[in-house]
């Protein structure tokens, strides 16, 4: 395995585990475990950094890939950056506006929306890191 082969397995690595980890294990538990106003406000200010760090792994990744000529793997990497962005730089900051009156059902639709692109995320991930296994 080449030192760019290395990198990739790394970097695309540690995206999957930062959404793996976050959505089906630290989300959950503070929100269950902490007061729900606490939690709210600690997960607002946390998701946009957390995005925008995956964001930054998987934009290196795709650029070994493109620099490798995995041309499919640069679409599905291209796909998750897209994910991640609509996830973290568009679904967040438009739930953080919404009025108080119709909070609740926002925050349901939006929580719904945001699980659907870290699934997405996780997928196309998982793919590109089969793919590369046994590839």
């Amino acid at each position: 395995m080449t030192l760019p082969e290395s990198l990739y397995s790394l970097v695309l690595a540690i995206p999957l585990a930062g959404v793996v980890v976050f959505t089906l294990r630290f989300a959950p538990i503070l929100f269950r475990r902490g007061e729900l106003a606490s939690a709210q406000a600690f997960v607002r200010g946390l998701c946009p950094w957390f995005y925008l760090y995956c964001m930054a792994f998987i934009l290196v990744a795709l650029l070994l890939r493109w620099v490798m000529g995995a041309a499919w793997e640069v679409r599905l990497l291209s796909l998750s950056l897209l994910g991640f962005g609509a996830a973290g730089l568009v679904a967040l900051p438009i739930g953080q506006r919404v009025a108080t009156i119709a909070r609740q059902r926002w925050l349901a639709w939006r929580h719904r929306l945001i699980l659907l692109l870290n699934s997405v995320q996780m997928l196309l991930l998982s793919l590109l890191g089969y793919g590369w296994v046994s590839g």
